[in-house]
């Protein structure tokens, strides 16, 4: 299948790529080769490649350093965002390296970065901004994500207009709908996919569940009414917004009288009993406003960078990487 719109995760492809590679150098020429073969292949004559990217960490990135970034939106939420994760001491000039590579590549190849918006707070309103764009069109647009974060898996869909596909390995076997739904027991949608991961936490972003706090003591039968709402979530396709409203509007009391609960209702009442002692409502909401995409109906264009080609200086970043023009090694300009 060939793409109208790519959206490359840099980070998580530096990883995939990394492997067993000892220099930034190394890494590096693996990503554009990447780029420039498969992901091109791929894409639409008149196709856009968009490329986003982390914040820049102020540490040196060793392998005992944590990633520090003082302004970053998440960490203003949650001091602790991130805490534990060490980082390659290669990513920092791999990236910077990669980056500066695409900068000045001309307008159907964007870079989305700045200091305080991480890699998936664009996927959100840039999926939006595509659908957006095509909502009156008969024609369908088709969208890849190139990461193998899970984080960007609730915005896999096969709907009208648009269709999306998560690419996690290879572009013939894409993460599909139905992959997903075996792996977490229910269908991807944004607010299940923010939801879960606030009940269950993550420890790669030092996120503490709700349902994993240690003196909530949870037991197996909150788990199971978790998973029921999160498959409701996902059925009604409510936002985000809608689910935390739910939990706002909600009183044990009239709950409580209900002759017929549904999902939520079951769950509601096993929380309310729990918060009596542990604050998991002021944890649940804390974890979403910290997992949710932070640019959410914003637009995009401050963070957005495109640029004219410019000869001049992409010469001197691919003689860089490879110590010859750029045209000797793709033999084109």
């Amino acid at each position: 299948m060939l793409y109208d719109y790519i959206i490359l995760d840099s980070a998580s492809l530096f990883y995939r790529l990394k492997k067993t590679a000892k220099t930034s150098l190394d890494v590096i020429k693996r990503m554009i080769n990447y780029v420039e073969g498969e992901v091109k292949s791929r894409l639409n004559k008149d196709g856009i490649l968009y490329i986003l990217f982390d914040p820049v960490s102020y540490s040196d990135l060793g392998e005992s350093k944590n990633f520090y970034y003082s302004i970053n939106e998440r960490k203003k939420i949650l001091s602790d965002y991130k805490a534990n994760r060490t980082y390659s001491p290669i990513y920092l000039e791999t990236i910077e390296l990669f980056r500066k590579y695409y900068l000045y590549r001309g307008d159907s190849i964007k870079l989305l970065y700045s200091d305080e918006y991480e890699a998936d707070d664009y996927v959100e309103p840039l999926i939006a901004q595509i659908k957006d764009g095509w909502k009156f069109m008969s024609t369908c647009k088709n969208v890849a994500l190139i990461t193998t974060d899970y984080d960007f898996a609730g915005y896999i869909h096969d709907k009208p207009n648009v269709i999306v596909h998560m690419i996690n390995g290879d572009f013939d076997k894409p993460f599909t709908v139905s992959q997903f739904e075996q792996l977490f027991q229910f269908k991807p949608t944004i607010a299940a996919n923010i939801l879960y991961k606030a009940l269950f936490g993550d420890k790669s972003d030092n996120i503490v569940g709700t349902l994993l706090m240690k003196k909530a003591k949870f037991g197996n039968n909150i788990k199971v009414l978790c998973r029921d709402y999160l498959q409701q979530v996902a059925d009604s396709n409510v936002t985000i917004d809608e689910v935390i409203q739910q939990f706002k509007d909600a009183n044990f009391q009239s709950v409580n009288k209900k002759e017929d609960r549904d999902a939520f209702d079951l769950l509601y009442l096993s929380l309310s009993l729990v918060d009596l002692k542990v604050p998991v409502f002021q944890t649940l909401f804390t974890n979403i406003r910290v997992i949710r995409s932070a640019l959410s109906g914003k637009s995009l264009e401050p963070y957005m960078h495109c640029n004219a080609e410019n000869n001049v200086i992409n010469d001197v970043v691919y003689k860089s990487i490879y110590g010859i023009p750029y045209k000797q090694l793709f033999g084109r300009t």
